[in-house]
């Protein structure tokens, strides 16, 4: 069992599994909202993410060009078994990103130069959530084809959130709204 893990106390149980195929609809559904990861490199960030857009109940979760694999050991523990739950797409953002604009998907990004707080801005039409890699943020291709930049209010002298923790910010605010709002 140690051999066949990559941890340094494997569980006492492990299975071989196949892949799963993603429903390539579900991101593209009417009034989506679903997380696209454009060059996030790091599984553990990757998993996490999976994980949290799993908890608000989001339709999927794209990963681009440069993106950890999500069948990494890392991502796949990280999960926490949300890998099973969330429809994951790969693809090459440069077409998927066009198409969500012309199905009327609003494309939102996070920036250290946004105006608008991320609690100013309607979660409530179909939204893809962009997020970038800590080191590079979004690529110029993503930049450009987002609607909306926004950013997360922060009180004390941190510069930035890890991405995973941003991610969940954003996805629990859109959460908020969607299922806790008053105006429903």
């Amino acid at each position: 069992m140690a051999k066949c893990t990559g941890t340094d106390t494997p569980p006492p149980v492990f299975a071989v599994v196949g892949k799963p195929e993603p429903d390539l609809s579900a991101p593209f559904r009417p009034g989506c909202l679903a997380v696209v990861l454009d060059g996030v490199r790091d599984p553990g960030n990757v998993g996490t993410i999976i994980r949290t857009a799993d908890a608000v109940g989001a339709d999927a979760v794209l990963l681009g060009k440069g993106c950890a694999d999500p069948y990494n050991p890392k991502t796949v523990r990280s999960t926490m078994g949300s890998l099973f739950h969330v429809p994951v797409v790969t693809g090459d953002l440069r077409s998927l990103l066009p198409e969500a604009k012309r199905k009327g998907i609003r494309l939102v990004g996070t920036s250290l130069q946004a105006t608008a707080s991320c609690y100013e801005l309607d979660w409530k039409p179909a939204t893809w959530l962009l997020m970038g890699s800590e080191a590079d943020g979004l690529s110029a291709d993503s930049i450009a084809l987002m609607d909306e930049a926004v950013r997360i209010p922060m009180r004390g002298k941190a510069e930035s959130l890890n991405v995973a923790m941003a991610s969940t910010v954003l996805l629990y605010e859109a959460m908020r709204q969607r299922m806790f709002s008053k105006q429903q």
